[in-house]
């Protein structure tokens, strides 16, 4: 800390850093500094897009090479910001951490993040889970998150093409849905 030349603010905290440390591991840094732009001759630089505890695991992946994570959401908000400072390995990280923890509590902000993002990979992990899965209540909480999102007013604009590709999955892959004694669905085609 003491021999740091840079500092990142994020939510009113500062975060030591060293230039040389950031131009050696991220093209984005690299640009950065080079380029003569205010940032560049800055001491301290104001992060406004980010949380501060998902920035602090942003620069654990520049320092050290290593993350910690324990939920989809901080996965995703690392992903948004390893896409935006182009470290394409802390991206696919973020996206092996998500297939990882995959389950049907979190499926549905996975499915979003992967269709705003185009992952198509994770997209088909989640399809294939949902499918796997497949309940009454899986159904139920399908048609409920979308719901929820569509009244959100941050959501709307972006969450259009997921909920319309959302509801034609289960309408285009099932075509007769029965519920048997044990709650499960039949699915025949």
């Amino acid at each position: 800390q003491n021999e740091s030349d840079v500092a990142f603010k994020v939510d009113e905290k500062v975060i030591p850093a060293h230039k040389q440390v950031l131009v050696k591991k991220s093209r984005y840094f690299e640009g950065l500094f080079k380029s003569g732009m205010a940032e560049s001759t800055q001491d301290i630089i104001e992060i406004k897009d980010c949380e501060y505890k998902i920035f602090k695991e942003f620069l654990r992946w520049i320092y050290q090479g290593t993350m910690s994570l324990n939920e989809a959401n901080q996965a995703i908000k690392l992903h948004v910001l390893a896409d935006k400072y182009l470290q394409d390995d802390l991206r696919e990280k973020c996206l092996n951490f998500l297939t990882s923890i995959l389950n049907m509590e979190n499926v549905y902000t996975i499915l979003d993040f992967a269709h705003q993002e185009n992952r198509i990979y994770l997209k088909s992990w989640c399809k294939k889970l949902f499918q796997d899965k497949l309940t009454i209540d899986n159904v139920t909480g399908l048609i409920r998150y979308l719901l929820d999102r569509q009244e959100d007013p941050e959501s709307k604009e972006n969450n259009t093409g997921f909920r319309n590709q959302a509801l034609n999955f289960v309408l285009d892959n099932f075509f007769e849905i029965h519920d048997n004694e044990n709650g499960n669905i039949q699915l025949y085609e």
